[in-house]
């Protein structure tokens, strides 16, 4: 329509223009019920996300503290193990276990010496002997 005064307007104009208001403010009315309904939709949304991540973030927050400590517990000893390590007189451990080295062979020398002056000879004929001497009394006891 023409803009034109109200006092121009015939009566018919007038209703015409009246309905397209009418129109005009239910479109308009039909708009804000559809953005408030959707301003209410992405709220709660907004919400229900929030209170899921404050409540991942409560149940997370203990078991990330807790890695936390153990963590560093485990960076306090492996500095305790590394002061203990620099500490270490690796010369005089080498030099101590060459020693056990060589007491050992000294040992294991003597005892192949004394393994070598058994005489196999006369203590399979003394195993000989004591066998000829129990036979018989094994004999004699089998008989009972």
């Amino acid at each position: 329509m023409e803009d034109k005064m109200i006092s121009d307007m015939s009566v018919e104009e007038l209703r015409d223009a009246l309905a397209d208001l009418r129109k005009t403010n239910q479109q308009q009315a039909d708009y804000a019920r559809k953005t408030w309904v959707m301003s209410l939709i992405s709220t709660i949304a907004v919400l229900i996300v929030a209170v899921c991540i404050l409540a991942y973030g409560a149940f997370l927050m203990p078991k990330v503290s807790r890695m936390l400590n153990e963590a560093e517990s485990s960076l306090e000893n492996i500095e305790d193990v590394t002061a203990q390590l620099k500490n270490v007189d690796f010369e005089g451990l080498m030099g101590d276990v060459g020693g056990l080295v060589t007491a050992t062979e000294k040992d294991l020398a003597a005892t192949m010496k004394k393994i070598d002056d058994i005489d196999i000879d006369h203590l399979n004929q003394a195993i000989k002997d004591l066998s000829d001497v129990i036979q018989p009394l094994a004999n004699f006891f089998n008989r009972f």
